[in-house]
């Protein structure tokens, strides 16, 4: 027996049956097994690297194309919301609802400079709370009360305006409320005017609602806005107002492509 465990540490040879009864042989090294190390392939590791080396320059890329270019891609964007189409002489002024400074004084100009003989202008719905202030005695000025009390002080005629019967809470509704004017008056042609980031929206809209009428539109971006095309991405508010705004154009557009 001695003889034979000498004569095996000497050949530094040994088998041993694995599980399916089949000889496993090896070498040993002092206390290790040579075949005890798993073989990993090498070729995975590296297209992994290679796959991420790729990824983090083409991350490096775009993060330099936006760092440098960022300024005209945005002001396309912001740029893309306005539309401006010079007016002619129409039958009526559509004063949209929203804004009812800066939309009020640019229809009251275009009023002024004989582009057309009426306004017409659409209530909106009354927020929330007011009744709570006309129970405590506190007076609320609706939108369309600031509009009215801004052309009388710019001397235009109270028998010029044209007020909707009914109260509105967006455009679409607002569109549908001046085409049962137009049916009534028989208005041919429009001039629209609002905010500048609101005006493609709106001529896409009123032409939307109008497209069994024969109506020409011209449109007014108002120049009271301060938004500006080429920086209103440093403007906290025009940030807002931009991103909303092209979320309701894509739903306008979804919403009504038949």
């Amino acid at each position: 027996m001695v003889v034979e465990a000498k004569s095996m540490a000497k050949n530094d040879h040994w088998e041993l049956p694995n599980q399916k009864g089949q000889v496993r042989s090896g070498k040993t090294e002092g206390t290790g097994y040579a075949d005890a190390k798993p073989i990993e392939p090498g070729g995975g590791k590296r297209r992994n690297i290679g796959f991420i080396k790729w990824i983090f320059f083409l991350i490096v890329l775009t993060y330099t194309a936006i760092s440098y270019y960022h300024a005209p891609i945005l002001a396309k964007i912001g740029g893309f919301l306005v539309v401006s189409i010079p007016p002619n002489k129409a039958d009526v002024i559509v004063c949209l609802s929203g804004s009812p400074i800066e939309r009020g004084l640019a229809s009251a100009d275009a009023y002024q400079q004989g582009l057309a003989p009426y306004i017409a202008i659409v209530p909106e719905e009354r927020p929330e709370g007011v009744y709570y202030l006309e129970q405590r005695g506190i007076p609320y000025q609706e939108s369309v009360d600031l509009l009215v009390s801004i052309f009388k002080e710019m001397d235009i005629p109270e028998s010029a305006l044209i007020k909707a019967n009914t109260t509105t809470n967006n455009t679409a509704d607002e569109a549908k409320a001046v085409k049962l004017i137009q049916k009534k008056r028989g208005f041919k042609s429009m001039i629209l005017v609002t905010s500048p980031t609101h005006t493609r929206r709106t001529l896409y809209i009123f032409r939307k609602v109008f497209s069994d009428d024969e109506v020409a539109f011209s449109v007014i971006p108002s120049p009271y806005s301060q938004f500006k095309a080429d920086n209103w991405w440093k403007d906290r508010k025009y940030k807002k107002e931009v991103f909303l705004e092209y979320q309701k154009l894509l739903y306008y557009m979804v919403a009504h492509t038949k």
